[in-house]
């Protein structure tokens, strides 16, 4: 009993117009009704609680304002089960030039060049007979698409979260001194590859507002490619939600005495959250 009269104390300070009310809880804590109660006081007003009790301090309207909505809020946690779709595609476009043929130097030496590049593709051919070259161009673009979807039912205000893995073996190379020289040491290290979420729902009225942490990892080549995503979004129960996505491009060449190789990569990730009320 003392330490709510200090609590009102310190609510109250001595202005004329500010009043304390203190009002029971039946079905939620004092710790899920003041997120829902707090953007309803006025600028000077204030909102604590202990043991199933919330405590109000502000003007006499906006607390009776308060005290109407109050039943709306504390009402037993609602069932729900929230979906999580992570989608990456992958765009590879590459194109690879290269030349062969046997062309003479002269009555007693040939240079003969051996193709590089896999049959098909763009040929041009010159010359006739012994010598000729003949030169060859092809382009190869592949594309992915992965998407992976994870459930889970939570309770209104109670954070719930889905998580999987798998430690994968990465090859890791350090330099080392043996015998006066510096060597390549190739060594195995597992690392953890992840996927999941975690939520904290809360509803008020029929929007649905999550804080939400999604994590996807993908295996590359010796390492592993992160993706993070901590937000808050809100909407209606049953709608897909967007919560971001990335687009990364990259582009890589080589080059041969007859031929160059090139290859352009495109990546897009996209996120998005569904909530389903249970009854």
């Amino acid at each position: 009993m003392r330490r709510i009269i200090v609590m009102l104390l310190c609510l109250c300070p001595l202005i004329a117009s500010a009043e304390v009310l203190v009002l029971p809880l039946q079905h939620r804590t004092v710790e899920e009704i003041l997120p829902l109660v707090r953007p309803l006081l006025e600028p000077d007003g204030a909102a604590t609680g202990m043991n199933s009790q919330l405590i109000l301090r502000g003007s006499a309207q906006n607390l009776a304002e308060i005290r109407a909505i109050l039943p709306t809020l504390d009402v037993a946690a609602r069932r729900m089960r929230i979906w999580v779709r992570q989608g990456l595609s992958r765009r590879d476009d590459g194109r690879q030039v290269g030349a062969s043929g046997t062309v003479g130097l002269g009555r007693d030496a040939r240079v003969t060049v051996v193709d590089p590049v896999p049959a098909g593709g763009l040929v041009i051919q010159s010359g006739q007979g012994a010598d000729g070259l003949s030169a060859r161009m092809q382009a190869v673009r592949n594309e992915t698409a992965d998407e992976r979807t994870q459930q889970v039912q939570a309770l209104e205000g109670h954070p719930a979260q889905i998580r999987i893995g798998q430690s994968l073996p990465m090859v890791q190379r350090q330099w080392a001194q043996a015998g006066g020289q510096l060597q390549v040491v190739e060594s195995i290290a597992y690392r953890e590859v992840e996927s999941g979420f975690q939520a904290l729902p809360r509803i008020s009225g029929n929007t649905v507002t999550l804080e939400i942490y999604v994590q996807n990892d993908q295996p590359g080549v010796a390492v592993v490619n992160t993706q993070r995503l901590l937000t808050t979004v809100s909407g209606r129960p049953g709608e897909w939600l967007s919560l971001g996505g990335q687009q990364r491009q990259g582009t890589q060449g080589a080059s041969r005495v007859l031929g160059a190789d090139s290859q352009k990569l495109e990546e897009l990730s996209s996120v998005q959250l569904k909530v389903e009320l249970l009854p």
